[in-house]
């Protein structure tokens, strides 16, 4: 199986003509990283409750989390039960964030990066998190969508 991953990085920048050695100073907008950073823990977490309310065989596989639009994407249909698995998934997310999980970023390994939901497994993934899960307060499921083997769970942070 050949995994093709996409990783995109936005910037704005000038051109300048820089000496050898000269010190050059970035910055990064805290407000945009924080978003950023609920929505992917957001990601994880709605992964989480997949599998919390017996979606064991549904596996995540891909997403994206930005703050208009946010999705995780399986490889599983669901047929004919979404309105039910939209309400569990929406009680379970509340259940998760009402336990206040600290997550805990693990940079012992130079090939991976593993992220820990406090209680759950391990995870790899290099993007930013939040420190603990309640600083998402609050999460919704707002569609599944169902398309050949595929289900998009789409939702936004509150």
């Amino acid at each position: 199986m050949k995994i093709k991953k996409k990783i995109y990085h936005y910037w704005t920048f000038q051109v300048w003509n820089l000496e050898k050695w000269e010190k050059v100073f970035s910055s990064i907008n805290k407000e945009k990283r924080i978003i950023n950073a609920k929505n992917h823990s957001a990601w994880h977490l709605l992964s989480t409750a997949i599998k919390n309310i017996g979606l064991k065989e549904v596996n995540p596989e891909k997403g994206f989390h930005f703050p208009d639009w946010c999705y995780v994407e399986c490889n599983w249909t669901l047929e004919g039960y979404k309105e039910e698995i939209l309400k569990n998934l929406n009680t379970e997310l509340q259940n998760l964030i009402s336990k206040k999980l600290n997550i805990e970023v693990d940079n012992s390994n130079s090939l991976s990066r593993r992220v820990i939901f406090e209680g759950y497994e391990w995870i790899g993934c290099w993007w930013t998190h939040v420190k603990n899960i309640s600083e998402i307060w609050k999460i919704e499921v707002t569609k599944i969508k169902v398309k050949k083997w595929r289900s998009k769970f789409s939702y936004k942070i509150l």
